[in-house]
């Protein structure tokens, strides 16, 4: 704290600042007083009476001057500056992000009318528009004048932004499944909303009060700057006081529209949570461009209960973990895994509600947001647990291949799909989704997926019944392995593992193997003995494959010994045509294609 008595620096410069307040104010605040002269009163004091007579003489009719048409006329150009300032300057700032030819050209173009005298640039475009045959008007001449003194400072403004806002908002809008569009709409517009604000208000501000880019290129009808410098030789009344009133309260009037809409934009700009977009929430995932550099994080975290998110809400509390990058959880739960295990959607409920507290959205967008895959069962040498599976931005690119983690959703199947054809493609379908939200092209590098399967139930057999449909099977255990089965298969199809091109010309081969994969996983015999043993096992696997056959048209047309090989040929791009006697077929055809649908 400061004691004793001030130095005469102080008092020098104090003085000083009153005369520069003194000068910079008083001219106005002297207006605004003779405003209000009396209906007798002149232009100068003392006043004769107090009135508001001259506001209301301002908007009639005047022997000299046009008020109220140059006002109206300098705010339609001003707004009409203002909202292309604002609209080109935010364009150019994202633009100008990432270097492109040319763009050190286009900036020295864009800014070099800043130095140019505005008298010239006003005189060289209305003689453009004359030698091109047009008249100089103030809504088409006088507009693009304007910009060319608007925009520029619009994009110093931007550009100087732009450097400074972390794109990392950008990555992580991305990742949570926003388009571009959205990621503009929901993340940088809030976040930019005051620069913006403040954008429009130099535009409007630089135009409205424009005089010498407006001398020669409004053409008839002049601005209000332009009525204003003629009517000061020949208005003789305090009229021309109330119009300089009028202007300075409408200029208070966008300043505090600028500071409501400042503080406004603040509170839009606090972290949200952008909506799910529309066009993803079939198969869900997060696309974002090979080009951001992401890096993918596994954490495993013991529970004690299926409804235990302690460890997880701790990780978040204390920063180890950002929700907002979480993209999946798997997990174990103490339940026995079948049917009637109800742990496991009570342990995905709990971690839906901890989710959607900590990114303040609704339980219900979770599912858009984060697959969470829970499995009863950790019998033995098993304890229950988490694996978060997060991806967050990397400010560096890896030295080689890394970890990368997609996310595909499938739509909710109906019970007659599960364990068919329709369960196939659908999950095809969303791995190929996994595989472009990771970014990997090849399906050589995709080393693992983790499906979680939908199964039948009584009443939802009892659904489709109601529906005159049928489903697969109506035993419910047996759904389980059916749905496991049309998952692999729709793996294998995704990833190029089983050829297609046999299975197009009739819907059930799909099915066919899907069931060939089941029946094989449901013997643990065959599993577990068929590689050394697969001669002796054959007669066995090919009754299995005639009874899935049995039914269908194509039964009576094939040897008994023949189904299993049909099933063969079909993963291997075969037509029934070509099929030798099957003690001809290659000795591990047989072992490759069970190698490749029960791996």
């Amino acid at each position: 704290m400061m004691h004793g008595r001030r130095g005469p620096g102080f008092w020098l410069l104090a003085g000083f600042f009153g005369l520069f307040v003194l000068f910079l104010y008083g001219p106005t605040i002297t207006i605004l007083v003779l405003s209000f002269q009396g209906p007798t009163g002149g232009l100068t004091f003392p006043m004769q009476g107090v009135s508001v007579h001259w506001f209301g003489n301002l908007f009639e009719k005047q022997m000299v001057g046009d008020f109220s048409g140059s006002f109206e006329r300098s705010m339609a150009l001003g707004v009409a500056a203002m909202l292309v300032t604002v609209i080109a300057s935010f364009s150019a700032g994202l633009a100008f992000r990432t270097r492109f030819r040319g763009s050190a050209l286009i900036f020295y173009l864009a800014i070099a009318s800043l130095i140019v005298p505005s008298v010239l640039v006003s005189l060289g475009i209305g003689l453009l528009f004359r030698v091109l045959g047009w008249d100089p008007a103030w809504y088409t001449s006088a507009f693009g004048a304007h910009l060319t003194w608007t925009l520029p400072f619009g994009l110093l403004i931007m550009f100087a932004v732009f450097n400074r806002f972390d794109r990392r908002y950008e990555e992580a809008a991305r990742d949570l499944g926003a388009t571009s569009w959205q990621t503009i709409r929901f993340v940088v517009i809030p976040i930019l909303l005051p620069s913006l604000i403040g954008v429009g208000l130099f535009g409007f501000t630089l135009s409205y009060d424009e005089f010498a880019r407006s001398l020669y290129t409004s053409g008839t009808f002049n601005t209000l700057p332009l009525e204003i410098y003629g009517m000061t030789t020949n208005v003789t009344t305090p009229v021309l006081y109330a119009l300089g009133t009028v202007t300075t309260a409408v200029s208070f009037a966008v300043i505090a529209l600028a500071l409501v809409s400042f503080t406004w934009g603040a509170h839009a700009a606090l972290p949200a949570s952008p909506p799910a977009p529309r066009q993803r929430r079939r198969q869900g995932g997060m696309s974002a461009p090979l080009s951001v550099r992401r890096r993918a994080r596994v954490l495993r975290l013991p529970t004690a209960s299926p409804q235990d998110t302690v460890p997880l809400a701790n990780a978040i509390d204390c920063g180890e973990i950002d929700p907002a990058t979480i993209i999946a959880i798997v997990g174990k739960t103490e339940g026995n895994g079948c049917v009637n295990d109800f742990t496991r959607g009570y342990a995905t409920l709990s971690l839906k509600l901890l989710l959607a507290e900590s990114l303040k959205c609704a339980p219900s967008k979770i599912d858009k947001r984060v697959a969470i895959v829970m499995s009863g069962g950790t019998e033995g040498g098993l304890s229950p647990h988490l694996l978060v599976f997060c991806r967050e931005p990397a400010t560096t690119p890896a030295a080689g291949p890394r970890l990368a983690i997609g996310v595909g959703l499938t739509r909710a199947f109906v019970a007659e799909e599960i364990g068919r054809a329709a369960q196939i493609e659908e999950t095809a379908s969303a791995v190929t989704t996994a595989m472009k939200d990771a970014g990997i092209v090849s399906p050589a590098d995709v080393h693992f997926v983790q499906i979680k399967c939908p199964l039948l139930t009584k009443e939802r057999i009892k659904e489709a019944a109601r529906r005159g449909a049928t489903v697969a099977t109506e035993d419910t255990y047996h759904s389980m392995a059916l749905s496991r089965g049309a998952s692999a298969l729709g793996v294998a199809v995704a990833l190029g593992e089983v050829l297609t091109a046999a299975m197009k010309t009739n819907d059930r081969w799909q099915l066919l193997f899907a069931e060939f994969w089941l029946h094989a996983m449901r013997d643990p015999q065959v599993r577990e003995q068929w590689v050394t043993h697969r001669r002796q096992y054959h007669e066995q696997l090919a009754a299995l494959v005639d009874e899935i056959l049995r039914g269908s048209s194509m039964s009576s047309k094939l040897p008994a010994r023949s189904s299993m090989f049909v099933l063969l040929a079909a993963s291997n791009g075969l037509a029934i045509e070509e099929l030798a006697d099957p003690g001809s077929t290659p000795p591990d055809l047989l072992g490759q294609v069970f190698a490749l649908l029960t791996k």
